[in-house]
């Protein structure tokens, strides 16, 4: 029997809403807490409502948006469970990542790490806030990637994603940024000795004082809107 074998199309309109949108969302150009017109939306980004208003029933559905009625939508505003949350299912995956990275990383991988980490230093040295976060990104989920197993990765770039616009926020200091880089080094540190033990504990103490971090950018936005 004959099967037909369709030609793969450009993405869609709905797709392309919905990537312009979510991306908007992490990196905060779409303010949280804020109302958002849905037909202001879609003219911006010169479509229909409807391909819009699917991607937003699509972020809707993900917790990143709230549809108020009659009024338009509302970026939700990252909260304390929403941290805590997160950050548990990220000291649960990332230990289990760290343990095995430990003693399969390769000398390529650890100089691959070493890059990663000195693009970070360079991004703080010019207080580029953005370009930080996403070398950061970048560290937890090269580890993520070597375990070869893209639905875990997946999840990963998943709950980094969640809290991004937060993390970008909560390096206001130049200190937090400085203390980030200095946990990354000892996890490194620990990796190239293939030292799971002391790998695992950077990781965990690293992750902890990352949840401390956003709760007080948390605390500080709070401050702010009121």
């Amino acid at each position: 029997m004959d099967y037909a074998f369709p030609l793969v199309r450009a993405k869609s309109l709905k797709d392309q809403a919905y990537e312009i949108l979510r991306s908007s969302i992490i990196t905060g150009r779409l303010e949280p807490g804020r109302l958002h017109n849905e037909k202001d939306l879609a003219r911006r980004m010169g479509v229909s409502r409807t391909p819009v208003r699917e991607a937003l029933l699509d972020l809707s559905r993900e917790g990143m948006i709230v549809f108020v009625p009659r009024k338009g939508v509302k970026i939700r505003k990252i909260t304390h469970k929403d941290v805590s949350d997160v950050m548990e299912l990220r000291r649960i995956i990332e230990g289990y990542i760290i343990e095995y990275c430990s003693s399969q990383l390769t000398p390529e991988d650890l100089k691959r790490i070493g890059k990663i980490i000195e693009k970070q230093k360079a991004m703080a040295k010019r207080s580029d806030r953005e370009g930080y976060v996403e070398a950061d990104r970048k560290f937890h989920i090269f580890l993520a990637s070597k375990m070869g197993n893209r639905q875990l990765q997946n999840v990963m770039e998943n709950l980094r994603d969640l809290l991004h616009f937060m993390a970008i926020k909560a390096t206001t200091y130049q200190d937090r940024m400085d203390q980030v880089l200095s946990e990354h080094e000892k996890i490194w540190a620990a990796l190239k000795k293939r030292d799971q033990k002391k790998a695992r504990e950077a990781m965990l103490l690293h992750l902890d004082t990352t949840e401390k971090i956003l709760w007080a950018a948390i605390e500080a936005d709070e401050v702010e809107t009121h």
